[in-house]
């Protein structure tokens, strides 16, 4: 629990500082203008200090990245590298140990064998162009990140195909984030099968 608190106020300070931040001005203001009125040296202080961390809440939002913002960055490079297909850039993205997982949490493929597959299924339904029309994520704990993501893929005949995807991303002790989990959620607003990429 005291985890989940933790992500979640780095969150939401480091992610979105303004109403802290302005909810630290607006009360450095009241003091400063009771110092005025007072001559209360005290209030002077505080409202100084107040605008003072309001400045400091800003800048670390703007220095800090959170590891939310760096998976939703990723996940929007990673999808990037498929269309047109990069195997590198994906390779890059992807631990060679990651497994794709059905609907129902059912291992379908490692990693080796979407390598194979990956390349036949997008020269086969000449997938011209991928966009993302949803993306999310959330920080579990300090090393691993799930996104969610619906991706609108439009192949040779023109119209979209619309699919939505879970990653879970993991970092390394070397500092890099890799997905190890890929699950396949559904495919047109269902679920998908195994093996629907034969089709």
């Amino acid at each position: 629990m005291l985890t989940t608190l933790s992500v979640t106020v780095k969150t939401m300070f480091l992610e979105n500082p303004w109403p802290l931040a302005a909810s630290m001005g607006v009360c450095g203001f009241a003091f400063l203008v009771m110092a005025s009125r007072q001559g209360n040296k005290r209030y002077l202080s505080t409202g100084i200090t107040a605008f003072i961390l309001a400045a400091i809440t800003i800048t670390m939002a703007y220095v800090v990245t959170t590891p939310r913002e760096i998976i939703l960055n990723n996940t929007r490079l990673l999808v990037a590298a498929t269309s047109p297909l990069e195997m590198k850039q994906v390779d890059h993205y992807i631990d060679p140990y990651a497994v794709l997982y059905g609907p129902n949490k059912t291992a379908w493929l490692t990693y080796d064998q979407i390598q194979n597959i990956l390349p036949t299924v997008v020269s086969k339904h000449s997938i011209k162009e991928q966009s993302i029309r949803l993306l999310n994520a959330q920080e579990t704990n300090d090393n691993t990140v799930v996104a969610w993501f619906g991706l609108s893929s439009k192949i040779a005949q023109g119209f979209p195909v619309r699919t939505d995807w879970q990653l879970v991303w993991t970092r390394l002790p070397d500092n890099q984030w890799k997905v190890i989990e890929i699950h396949f959620l559904k495919f047109q607003g269902k679920s998908p099968t195994d093996g629907i990429w034969n089709q």
